[in-house]
């Protein structure tokens, strides 16, 4: 399970979002995942290309948004995590169609780049043509320059087609490359996907598998 949430420091709506995603983290546990894409918050010192995959999502809609395994889109604030959990609990019913399993991830210091590998198995009904592996580089737990402390804060994201990634030679798993300029702090962990992307955004862009993956040389 995974909900990515559009959220930004300056949003006094947000905060109710972000917490009530951070209580049901620790109470589920694995059993879902959540990303915070920071919109417009550049000068508070978090990554701020996400305007991108805001106006995927339905066009630019408000934040708080929170998007549930890239089928269903919440706006504006809410009053209770409920609101949360009981789609999450819809979802989580779901059989997956597709798996990540074994995957690694290892960060070379001196290059900026991390190389990642994981074995995919796909439902054989599951149409793979829009079929994307999606990524994330959160921080666990980050300090907005204005003070506050925020978790699962995206600070690099991109995706690969499915059909591109790198195939080893034994054809039991797929890789990928991932280019950052910056340094990786310390609690940095990477979120690995599969999900439906239409050239144009529909509520059937489904997320299939989410894990996340601990990276080798921090």
């Amino acid at each position: 399970m995974l909900v990515e949430l559009f959220t930004g420091t300056w949003c006094p709506n947000c905060p109710a979002s972000e917490d009530a995603l951070h209580d049901l983290k620790e109470l589920y546990g694995d059993a879902f995942y959540y990303v915070e894409y920071h919109i417009s918050d550049a000068y508070d010192g978090f990554y701020a290309d996400n305007d991108d995959l805001l106006d995927y999502y339905l066009g630019g809609i408000e934040c708080p948004t929170a998007v549930f395994q890239g089928q269903l889109v919440m706006n504006g604030g809410i009053s209770d995590q409920s609101q949360y959990e009981m789609p999450l609990l819809d979802y989580a019913a779901i059989d997956a169609r597709a798996f990540l399993n074994n995957a690694d991830a290892a960060w070379d210091s001196d290059t900026h780049e991390m190389s990642v590998s994981t074995e995919i198995e796909l439902d054989e009904y599951l149409d793979d043509s829009d079929l994307y592996l999606r990524y994330a580089i959160v921080e666990e737990t980050a300090q907005a320059n204005s003070g506050g402390y925020y978790h699962n804060a995206v600070i690099w994201k991109d995706d690969v087609p499915f059909d591109e990634l790198l195939l080893d030679t034994d054809r039991s798993s797929y890789g990928l490359v991932i280019e950052y300029e910056g340094d990786l702090p310390d609690d940095a962990v990477l979120y690995i996907w599969l999900q439906t992307m239409h050239a144009e955004y529909e509520n059937d862009c489904k997320v299939y598998n989410v894990i996340e993956v601990s990276i080798e040389g921090l």
